[in-house]
């Protein structure tokens, strides 16, 4: 309880509201679109007969709403100020609103340097962040007199994404690891290196596909934390379920049913890859993910039917409706659906 009016406090410093408020059924006069805006449900529901029960707690123990800070506008005030001519401050950020007044002080007061790459999952954006990515371990290798084995620097750009701090510190943990040896090997980034891929939404598939329930739940709730919008992770979810299904019909219907679990990334190259690109349909979405994430989707689908992934897309999208169209908490709706999912549940009702 104590927990919980906590958080509620800091909600109603945010909205610049008192107790006085929203207690004693107070909160019911306040305009429900207001409501809405700032709590994100709709007032009236059943999930809000918690409400008076907190409210009456906070009031009970005297607790203070914490008083919010502004952190943009103390930046601007210091900005207008001016700093000592011997200083200088950098800032760096992987996201900007050009439209507030702060960034717009920054760049009269300042310099901006632009030094993003074209986002998203198509083909030229694809492309131009792999040239950055390599040209980074490239730079960071030959500095170190290093080179690497392709499939391992391969291993490493699946594992990191478009993150380049975290390709960074990858290669040189690997560098410090090797030694003497000037080539990096595929079993040595594979051992060495971590997961950063999409932050925990790679995470979060990767759980729900091996059926660890417990941390497919830690990984939502820390996305949701994050700001992470539901419909999203369920995109990513989708999107994951979809490739495992076509997967699963590729290796029935080109490779007889059959693919060696234990096959590595250089053997899957000469002998799958080439039948991959032979026989996959224009447009599949196997067609173009990277052959390391390809190699692993085709081994992680073995473990399914194609009725379980099938049975997981009525899941999804039984989710996406509630989602859409009910007062559910979307966090509820969630987490029921993970565990649905970890669980093989075949009721999609």
């Amino acid at each position: 309880m104590k927990t919980a009016a906590g958080l509620l406090l800091e909600v109603l410093g945010y909205a610049n509201w008192t107790l006085a408020d929203v207690a004693a059924g107070a909160w019911r006069e306040i305009p429900a679109d207001l409501w809405k805006e700032i709590m994100g449900l709709e007032q009236g529901q059943s999930e809000l007969e918690w409400l008076e029960q907190v409210i009456d707690y906070a009031s009970s123990k005297e607790m203070e709403i914490p008083v919010q800070t502004d952190e943009g506008s103390l930046l601007e005030e210091s900005l207008q100020g001016g700093f000592p001519s011997e200083q200088c401050l950098v800032i760096t950020t992987d996201t900007i609103d050009r439209r507030r007044s702060l960034y717009r002080l920054i760049e009269e007061k300042g310099v901006v340097v632009d030094f993003s790459v074209t986002s998203g999952t198509g083909r030229k954006a694809r492309s131009q962040q792999e040239s950055v990515l390599r040209n980074l371990a490239e730079e960071t290798l030959s500095a170190a007199g290093k080179k690497i084995e392709p499939e391992a620097l391969a291993l490493l750009l699946e594992r990191t994404g478009f993150n380049l701090w975290a390709l960074k510190s990858q290669l040189e943990k690997i560098i410090s690891f090797v030694g003497e040896e000037s080539i990096v090997t595929l079993e040595q980034a594979e051992s060495m290196s971590d997961q950063f891929r999409e932050e925990a939404l790679y995470e979060l598939n990767n759980a729900v596909g091996e059926g660890d329930c417990e941390g497919a739940l830690q990984f939502l709730n820390r996305l949701l934390d994050q700001n992470y919008h539901p419909l999203q992770l369920l995109a990513s979810l989708a999107t994951e379920v979809r490739r495992l299904l076509l997967a699963r019909e590729f290796i029935q219907d080109h490779l007889a049913g059959i693919l060696d679990k234990s096959i590595s990334y250089a053997r899957f190259q000469k002998a799958v890859l080439p039948t991959v690109k032979e026989k996959i349909e224009k447009g599949s979405p196997l067609g173009s993910m990277h052959p390391f994430a390809l190699h692993k989707t085709l081994i992680r689908s073995r473990a399914y039917e194609s009725a379980d992934l099938i049975n997981a897309l009525q899941h999804l999208f039984r989710a996406d409706l509630t989602l859409k169209s009910s007062g559910i908490s979307e966090r509820a709706v969630m987490e029921s659906l993970i565990i649905r999912l970890c669980r093989g549940d075949k009721n999609s009702a």
